[in-house]
């Protein structure tokens, strides 16, 4: 998708695109640096602001990391509410999909789950 919005994308920044940890690293790092136009979505009710930015048609991700540093993060691109979802979604959080669930939305309470920290909000302004 970011390929398709001519955003600069995590391959050419990370050494393994398929790490999380990695690309958290990268969106950690360029959230922090107003020349990258990585945005960090504001941290007071971080999930309904980036719900609504991609409501508008901005790039949206959210990216963690693993509790356990030996094993992968996540990464989500956040996508409008009105596409897709499936049946049992998840209780909270903007609607998101990534590799494995591409096709249907889910809430992030399902695909980010337990086993991740420290979650980033970003969106790219373009």
């Amino acid at each position: 998708m970011g390929g398709t919005l001519n955003i600069p994308y995590f391959k050419d920044r990370v050494k393994d695109p398929k790490l999380a940890n990695e690309m958290y690293a990268f969106v950690e790092r360029a959230v922090g640096s107003s020349s990258s136009g990585w945005k960090k979505v504001r941290p007071e009710r971080a999930q309904d602001y980036a719900q609504d930015y991609a409501d508008i048609g901005k790039f949206v991700i959210g990216v963690a990391k693993s509790k356990n540093p030996n094993e992968h993060g996540h990464i989500a691109v956040v996508v409008p509410s009105q596409l897709e979802h499936v049946t049992n979604p998840g209780n909270s959080g903007p609607w998101v999909r990534d590799s494995a669930h591409y096709f249907q939305s889910y809430r992030a309470s399902k695909i980010f789950g337990s086993s991740v920290v420290a979650l980033i909000w970003a969106y790219y302004e373009y």
